[in-house]
Parts: C-alpha cells; sequence; structure tokens
C-alpha cells in the first residue's frame, strides 16, 4: 500500500528530524531559553501526489504560537518554504497569502499543485516562538499526508457498526461565521468524547482571519489538539474509513455535492450492510435543517462519488495533561439602566465589552436553561445578540416569564468564553 500519512508524535519520531534551540522532554517538543527555534523533519521522498495536507497539535500559552512550513519537490525543483499558518490558541490567527505565480498555492491549509503536475518529496518544518519569558509552546504532534496521483477506488469489506454521536445543524448557529460546517462536524466528535462545547468555540479559535472564515483544515485539526485530542487530516480509502469506525471512531469526511460551490465536512459514525449485501454511510450533515434533519444515510458508491478523499481523524486523550486548552470564565450580569441592557461582571468588577465585539467577529449568545432535556448544551435553542453602545449586553428577554433562567456566552477569537447565568 502506498504511503500517505507521515506522523510524528514520540520521542524517536522527533529525533529523525533536526532540532534548532528546541528540545524533546516530557512527551512534547519545547523551546530552549530562546524566543524562537524550529524543529525540522528529515526530508522524505514519497509516490507522486498533488496535494498535501498537514497540521500541528500543540500547547500554545498566551505570547506563543508555532508556525507550519512545508516544501515541496515537484521536476526535481524544491519548492520555497510555504507557510501552512501560524497556529495559537489564544491570539487572532490567519493562513499566509497566497504568493503570486507560485506552482504551489495553499488553500483552506491544504498544499496543492498546479493542474496536470505531480510532487515526488517533501520537507516540513515547524518554528516556535514565544514572546513571554520562559513560557514556551509545545509541539506534542505533527502529521503529513499526500493525495496520491492514483485513487483507490475499492470500496472495501462489509462493515456493520454504528457509533452513537451528538447531531448539530450548522445553520442554526451564529450566522455572522462562514463556512460553520467545519467546526460544527469537530464539535461533534469532541463532544461524543466528552467535552461540552458549542460550534462556536470551536469556530472561534480556529478562525481564518485571511479567508475569513472557519474553514481552515489545519486549524481546525490544531483546536481540537489544543484540547489534547490527537486529530488530523489525512488523504486516504474507504476501507480505512471503515476500519476507524470499527475502532470506536466517528471521523470528518469532505464531501462535494453537484452544484455547490465548495465542498464541505460531514460526520461519519457508520456503516452498515443489509441481507442483500448493500452498504451505507450512515452520517450527520451540518448543513440540515435543524439538529433534527442532520442524520442522513447514504449509498456507499454515492458517498465515495462525493468523498473528496480527505478525512480528518480525532481519538483519545494521551496520558500527558493539555497544559493550556482554550477555557471558560464566570462572570455575572445586572441589569444596567437602559432596559434590555445588562452589565458583565467579572470577580465583581464590572467589565466594559467593546461596542463592536459582534461586528469584529465575537460571538454573544443564549440559551434558556431548563427549556428541555438535552444531550448536550449545544443542542439548546440559541439566541444571538449584541453589545450596546455602552459596552453592556443586550438581551431581548422581554417576552420570557419572571423567574426564567437563561445561560449566556460571550465567545471572541482570545481562546476564553465567558459564561453568566441570569434570572429574569
Amino acid at each position: 500500500m502506498v504511503k500517505t500519512l507521515y506522523l510524528w508524535a514520540s520521542e524517536a519520531d522527533f529525533k529523525r528530524g533536526e532540532c534548532d534551540r528546541v528540545y524533546y522532554h516530557d512527551g512534547a517538543v519545547r523551546l530552549d531559553a530562546a524566543q524562537c527555534g524550529f524543529f525540522v523533519a528529515e526530508q522524505a521522498q514519497a509516490e507522486p501526489f498533488t496535494q498535501l495536507a498537514a497540521c500541528v497539535n500543540a500547547d500554545t500559552p498566551e505570547g506563543t504560537s508555532v508556525e507550519l512550513e512545508v516544501r515541496i519537490l515537484a521536476d526535481g525543483v524544491w519548492s520555497d518554504w510555504l507557510s501552512l499558518g501560524t497556529w495559537s490558541t489564544f491570539n487572532p490567527k490567519g493562513s499566509a497569502a497566497p504568493a503570486p505565480g507560485a506552482s504551489v498555492r495553499v488553500e483552506n491549509g491544504v498544499a496543492m499543485l498546479e493542474e496536470g503536475k505531480s510532487a515526488t518529496g517533501f520537507a516540513v518544518r515547524v518554528r516556535f516562538a514565544s514572546r513571554i519569558g520562559d513560557w514556551t509552546p509545545t509541539l506534542r504532534l505533527l502529521s503529513v499526508s499526500l493525495r496520491g496521483v492514483r485513487r483507490t477506488p475499492a470500496l472495501g469489506d462489509e462493515t456493520r457498526r454504528t457509533l452513537p454521536l451528538p447531531a448539530y445543524s450548522a445553520l442554526v448557529r451564529d450566522p455572522a461565521l462562514a463556512c460553520m460546517d467545519a467546526p460544527t462536524v469537530l464539535t461533534m466528535l469532541v463532544n461524543r468524547r466528552g467535552e461540552d462545547l458549542l460550534p462556536e468555540e470551536l469556530a472561534q479559535i480556529s478562525y481564518d482571519n485571511t479567508i475569513r472564515a472557519c474553514s481552515n483544515l489545519a486549524f481546525l485539526c490544531a483546536a481540537a489538539g489544543s484540547l489534547g485530542y490527537p486529530c488530523y487530516p489525512l488523504f486516504t480509502d474507504v476501507e480505512t474509513l471503515k476500519k476507524e469506525v470499527r475502532a470506536g471512531y466517528p471521523f470528518a469526511a469532505l464531501l462535494h455535492y453537484p452544484g455547490e460551490e465548495r465542498p464541505r465536512l460531514v460526520a461519519v459514525h457508520g456503516f452498515e450492510t443489509d441481507d442483500a449485501g448493500a452498504q451505507t454511510v450512515l452520517l450527520h450533515d451540518p448543513m440540515a435543517a435543524s439538529d433534527a434533519d442532520a442524520p442522513r444515510t447514504l449509498p456507499l458508491e454515492s458517498f465515495a462519488a462525493l468523498w473528496e478523499g480527505l478525512a480528518i481523524f480525532l481519538h483519545e486523550k494521551e496520558n500527558a495533561p493539555t497544559l493550556c486548552p482554550p477555557y471558560r470564565v464566570a462572570g455575572t450580569l445586572a441589569p444596567a439602566e437602559v432596559p434590555g441592557e445588562y452589565g458583565l461582571y467579572l470577580r465583581g468588577d464590572r467589565t466594559s465589552l467593546p461596542a463592536t465585539f459582534t461586528e469584529d467577529g465575537g460571538t454573544v449568545c443564549f440559551a434558556v436553561s431548563g427549556e428541555c432535556a438535552v444531550a448536550t448544551t449545544a443542542h439548546k435553542r440559541f439566541f444571538y445578540t449584541a453589545v450596546s453602545a455602552a459596552g453592556n449586553l443586550v438581551l431581548p428577554v422581554s417576552d420570557f416569564p419572571a423567574g426564567t433562567r437563561i445561560a449566556v456566552y460571550i465567545i471572541g477569537r482570545t481562546g476564553k468564553c465567558i459564561t453568566a447565568d441570569l434570572r429574569l
């Protein structure tokens, strides 16, 4: 079988590369006393490929970052180093702008060669940076996956397994965020493993300011990785997808439906085979009108025809602790002088939010507590609102009866979500 996935996740893996002002310790590569450093993996020869997807799973305390760069060997010539983006959980981020005239372009975190061209080698490096004293980013996993010139059409062995998975619709999430299908699918995967996140939380920390969307696969995998889950994209075949489900792992798959401008992610959680041997794929489509409409089935042949050959795998957390995952902060709310506005207090101190918080991309939303029994918080009905000129939350709750409790979420692009409960 042609090798399409390269992983660096252990000391032995990282020892095969070159460390410049970084070192391996306690399950991760870290900066030494310097403010910047590099891990450079050894150059790899490969079967001809046309696309390269890569990502990092890293802990990035505030003031630190990791940048993923690749070089590609095509027609005997190495390309320049291409940035797939700089990752930092707690800072707004953007991928590199495309270089005019380059033979390799980067789109949504994937390096693609010009039509009709292929490559036979690659190199990858990670740039570490820190602006704050001894704080260091830590690299726990590095992955590279290649899309070969020859795609495998085989549909694999018969498989009968269905995995439980929460179903969410991206169409009922924050309408101001673009390409919400991808973070919605990743939220299904992490919430199955015991998290209780909103899709907007993963959307905000993976938002790519360069393309103004949440569709950068490298950032999406890094966001899930920042929670401690090994997560990476890979080009693969249907049989490998079936093995993933048989092992107990749902996954994300990139499908391109006819007539749609761009492909979208769906969450696959099962394969079934009937008595006549017909195989079907069980999936949750985030572009359904509601959470209840998200579960779908597709004949395996139809799925294979729509599938772009790219998936995202997410596995259980490793034993090593996650050093600085995105986090929530509890606040309180109190009525402001203007009816319908509420002031935010953190640790008892009044906190004025920027009046342009939502205009600048942040999310302010609330749900009624106890309205109905739900499996996860993301299943609740959410209302989306804004910040007033005075820096207060605008909560249109006048139609709710007295005594109603609501839960408010204030989600920015800094890896922090502020939560507050309010009884009307």
